[in-house]
């Protein structure tokens, strides 16, 4: 797959700026940070001149320094009176968002660039390796999406379970724990009932057969009180 470069397009100042002349013969030697220099210097001479600006982005961009070089080309675009000035420096813009992989702005600089000089071949080529560029990293950024999602109902499902093992397992505990309790009650009046006999004590049972007996006894008490009240009334009678 063909590489994408940076347009280079090194223009000699028409007007004889002699700092131009010195900043294309650096920038040939590969003295990319002097040719930013002395291309600096030349544009205070005359800063709205396209060629100077667009040789800049150029140096700028040879120094990764993006965003400066997109500045530079941007303004180059501006001042370009002719399409062909602003295709070039739509295109290499077009080339410096593909260096950093950001697909869906070179893809918008390649159709710029385009629409100003539609029979540019290498513009038409960029736009559609930049077109099935940013088709696979928005699939590969769908995938991992899916993966994320998917990764974490993993981690919801495996938590719901978690909860329902131990809610289930607590709840067995507890289930365990109630006859339990009611042998530890019977065994516990049990030994209550025990105790109570070794103290001396009567159980309710006992009690009531007492009672009962009582009460026996109490009325077999009033029938002898009865008839012995009947015989001393015979007794004691007197004769009128």
């Amino acid at each position: 797959m063909k590489v994408i470069l940076i347009l280079l397009l090194l223009l000699i100042d028409p007007t004889g700026n002699k700092k131009a002349t010195e900043a294309n013969k650096a920038y040939n030697n590969g003295n990319y940070a002097k040719a930013e220099e002395l291309y600096r210097a030349a544009l205070k001479q005359d800063p709205n001149d396209p060629k100077l600006l667009f040789n800049l982005g150029n140096a700028l961009a040879k120094q990764q320094k993006f965003n400066q070089a997109l500045a530079a080309y941007d303004q180059a675009r501006s001042e370009a009176r002719a399409n062909e000035g602003k295709s070039r420096s739509e295109y290499n813009m077009g080339n410096v968002f593909a260096d950093n992989k950001k697909w869906d702005k070179a893809l918008e600089s390649y159709k710029h660039a385009l629409q100003a000089n539609p029979d540019d071949p290498e513009a038409k080529y960029n736009y559609e390796l930049a077109y099935n560029k940013m088709r696979r990293q928005q699939q590969k950024q769908n995938q991992q999406q899916q993966q994320n999602n998917k990764n974490k109902n993993k981690n919801k499902n495996q938590k719901q379970n978690s909860q329902g093992q131990q809610n289930k397992k607590n709840q067995n505990n507890k289930n365990q724990q109630q006859p339990q309790g009611g042998q530890n009650q019977q065994n516990n009046n049990k030994q209550q009932s025990q105790q109570q006999q070794q103290n001396g004590q009567m159980t309710k049972q006992e009690a009531k057969k007492i009672l009962d007996a009582l009460s026996d006894q109490e009325k077999q008490v009033l029938k002898d009180l009865k008839k012995a009240k009947h015989q001393s009334d015979k007794t004691n009678a007197k004769d009128w």
